[in-house]
């Protein structure tokens, strides 16, 4: 007699079919606990050289030293100094028994977690302060005011990688090998042939890292200021009064971007030592990532280098990262 359907056993499919939804089940109802995540407000572009016209922020979404202990830079602070590239630190667990009633129940339990959602929401918007800066109803205004370059768009470029392991004897250094040239040559915003044109144009270089993205966009200025001459009531008095127009909701932008922490899809990161007070980073089993973001003025470059105009690089700009990362314990 032949066997009826109800009593057939499951195919090796439909086992695996079972595993996975019994699996995704017990994650979900698995408690989510959050990392210490460093938070940045209101950070302003870097110069990229000197003297280009290139602003530029960094981050790492973990720490940004390499094995060694090297220190990676991305552009150069008011100081004149390199600027060490901004740390996001979404892989540094909370550490228990602190006496934070909160906080010491997000600590990992054991020495092994999975990333379950790893995001950065974003602000970016301009300052109108320098726009605004100055404004003198009596003075006649220069024919090229202080800045004049706040009035212009700024084109963004923004860049995520993850360098590529296996490397020998090489380390990524996003300052100095982040793009190729025409001819296939490491070049990085570092180098006193990058500038606009450069950045607009070169090409990321794919032997040292895997692209997550390359994105181009445009913010653009808040307001628009223009003088006004203006006479007296009487007498042959004149003066210049500032107009301020064309206000621009396009000058602020909010995005969220995803990321992938771990070396595979689904995988887990491990902590030698997850309950020290100093740990940062993982042991093992996670994938770095650096955001680098660009700005130039639009069409600016005469203006800028020819006639004067300042800023010389978009530093009326704010940008704010805030970046949270859910996990469960293993």
């Amino acid at each position: 007699m032949a066997k009826s359907k109800k009593n057939q056993p499951l195919t090796k499919t439909q086992k695996s079919e079972v595993k996975v939804i019994a699996k995704n089940a017990v994650k979900d109802e698995a408690e989510k606990k959050y990392m210490n995540c460093s938070r940045f407000v209101g950070v302003r572009p870097h110069r990229a050289n000197t003297p280009g016209n290139i602003g530029v922020i960094a981050y790492s979404n973990s720490v940004s030293t390499v094995n060694d202990g090297t220190q990676l830079h991305y552009g150069i602070n008011s100081a004149g100094a390199s600027e060490p590239i901004k740390e996001l630190k979404m892989m540094r667990p909370y550490v228990g028994l602190t006496g934070d009633a909160q906080t010491d129940n997000y600590a990992i339990e054991g020495r092994e977690c999975k990333p379950s959602r790893a995001r950065v929401k974003w602000r970016m918007s301009r300052d109108i302060g320098n726009a605004v800066r100055g404004l003198d109803a009596v003075s006649p205004p220069t024919l090229i005011p202080p800045f004049l370059s706040t009035n212009l768009p700024i084109i963004v470029r923004m860049i995520r990688v993850n360098p590529k392991m296996g490397q020998v004897n090489v380390t990524c250094n996003p300052e100095e090998d982040l793009f190729v040239t025409d001819y296939n040559n490491n070049i990085g915003i570092n180098s006193a042939n990058f500038d606009e044109t450069e950045l607009l144009m070169y090409r990321i270089n794919k032997r040292r890292y895997n692209v997550v993205e390359d994105k181009f966009f445009r913010i653009q200025n808040g307001l628009t200021l223009s003088y006004n001459l203006t006479f007296a009531t009487s007498g042959s008095d004149f003066y210049y009064t500032p107009n301020v127009t064309n206000t621009n909701v396009n000058c602020e932008k909010l995005y969220t971007t995803n990321h992938m922490l771990t070396s595979k899809k689904g995988g887990s990161l491990f902590y030698d030592t997850p309950d020290v007070s100093t740990l940062e980073a993982p042991s093992s089993g996670h994938k770095r990532e650096y955001i680098m973001y660009h700005f130039v003025y639009a069409g600016a470059e005469t203006f800028i280098n020819d006639e004067g105009g300042t800023p010389t690089y978009p530093s009326d700009l704010l940008l704010t990262a805030s970046p949270m990362v859910k996990f469960t314990d293993v």
